[in-house]
């Protein structure tokens, strides 16, 4: 077979795998139900509870609802988590010096309520 043919047909064969993977990957797209999901995750001072909104297959809203963690010291976290998840579709987000236990709190409960709105 000569140089050229070889070519072409390694070309082939790449897309061809390219194909493929796109299609695997666009089934394991969905991963979430659609609907509101309460879950609890432990802060500094108590349990953290919140509501993860999904639509679409998308993280669309994550709201605190009950806390009883310092204000001053948790408002970093509330105001940036929810965000940052939303951002990230994801619950796997950076923690920051100081408010720690309640970041991950937020984290947990999130984490907690994706697990629940998995698709199985």
């Amino acid at each position: 077979m000569d140089r050229s043919k070889v070519f072409y047909l390694v070309i082939v064969v790449i897309l061809a795998a390219t194909m493929l993977i796109t299609a695997c990957n666009e089934e394991e797209a969905i991963k979430w139900n659609d609907g509101e999901y309460i879950a609890k995750g432990q802060g500094h001072v108590g349990e953290i509870e919140v509501k993860v909104v999904i639509d679409s297959n998308k993280i669309t809203k994550v709201e605190i609802l009950e806390h009883n963690e310092t204000p001053n010291i948790a408002a970093l976290a509330f105001d940036n988590v929810p965000e940052e998840i939303i951002e990230n579709q994801s619950w796997e987000v950076d923690t920051v010096s100081g408010a720690t236990n309640t970041y991950e709190g937020i984290i947990e409960a999130v984490k907690t309520a994706l697990e629940e709105a998995a698709v199985e």
